[in-house]
């Protein structure tokens, strides 16, 4: 059953507070009929420009799906430190929410993305780097 919910989004938050002011920290949101959650996550504007080169890869994945049995996969921000996104290139698009180091649970998410989702993805980074003044 859809119900018009994005199963998973990002929420903005205020900055950690065990943090520098550099660095902001976010809700990563996963809503479906199976799974309810949501995971904080940190980032900083290097974050920011690896998410814009992941957008990158995953648009030039696109173009050569036919050429390659390779799925591209990226992982934002950066495994280790924080919780994590790993995006994985397949049909349909897949988003696994890792809750790493902390619990370790990990969510696999199917997202039926439209085409024109990369293009909205672009305009939410500048919106991000705009409001984070980088």
């Amino acid at each position: 059953m859809h119900t018009g919910q994005r199963p998973l989004r990002i929420t903005p938050e205020g900055p950690f507070s065990c943090c520098t002011a550099a660095e902001r920290s976010t809700g990563i949101v996963i809503r479906s009929g199976f799974v309810n959650a949501t995971v904080r996550t940190g980032f900083n504007a290097d974050d920011l420009d690896d998410w814009a080169a992941l957008l990158e890869a995953v648009e030039e994945s696109d173009a050569e799906a036919g050429e390659a049995d390779d799925v591209f996969t990226g992982s934002w921000p950066g495994e280790g430190r924080t919780a994590y996104l790993t995006f994985i290139a397949e049909d349909p698009y897949v988003v696994e929410v890792h809750d790493a180091p902390s619990t370790q649970i990990s969510v696999r998410v199917p997202i039926d993305l439209k085409a024109e989702w990369l293009d909205g993805a672009r305009e939410r980074l500048v919106a991000a780097r705009r409001v984070l003044g980088v």
